[in-house]
């Protein structure tokens, strides 16, 4: 998306060689949506530089108002819901950083989204924020029922050791079901004892 934005500034684009590159998914996906200007390998992006900084200057080209209230977005200078329809469709999704509404960038070719505050995603990046917030989610969950489990045998045994023998059986059944959804939880997320 920023190399894109690059482009449409009337920057000039220079992407190392996807076939040999250790990472070839970045240059390949922007190779698939931008209009490269140079490929070359990875030692000789210094020498194409240099050469192109003797060469001419692009004409001016006159920045989209999509790309600037964007960049306004993202360095906090602007940032207000009811103003971001301007730049897309607000979807049904949320920031998977902030939690707050996703916006749909519709001005170009490559699927984009972004929130007021400023975070800005590929449909491939919010699907692997979502992944993350999703596997953290369920850590959160299975250590609060670990440390829920701890705490009512605690509680067991303190009720027992006083004498009320009907409050710490209630502990001790609810321990079992607390039992049963981390073991459901643990074969959820494929954990081995």
């Amino acid at each position: 998306m920023g190399l894109e934005a690059v482009k449409r500034c009337g920057g000039l684009t220079v992407i190392q060689n996807p076939e040999t590159a250790e990472y070839s998914g970045m240059p390949a996906t922007a190779q698939k949506f931008v209009d490269i200007d140079y490929t070359v390998e990875l030692e000789d992006i210094a020498k194409l530089i240099r050469e192109i900084l003797k060469s001419e200057l692009p004409g001016k080209v006159k920045i989209p108002k999509s790309l600037i209230r964007e960049a306004q977005i993202a360095t906090k200078i602007k940032s207000q819901v009811h103003t971001e329809d301007i730049l897309g469709e607000k979807v049904a999704l949320s920031c998977a950083s902030c939690g707050g509404p996703l916006w749909k960038i519709k001005d170009t070719g490559i699927e984009r989204y972004r929130c007021h505050v400023g975070h800005s995603f590929s449909q491939e990046s919010l699907l692997l924020a979502q992944n993350e917030n999703l596997e953290e989610t369920l850590w959160v969950c299975l250590r609060t029922l670990e440390e829920k489990k701890v705490l009512m045998m605690n509680m067991a045994e303190n009720f027992l050791e006083k004498g009320s023998r009907e409050i710490s059986r209630s502990y001790t059944s609810k321990i079992e079901e607390v039992e049963e959804h981390i073991t459901r939880l643990r074969e959820l997320m494929d954990i081995k004892d």
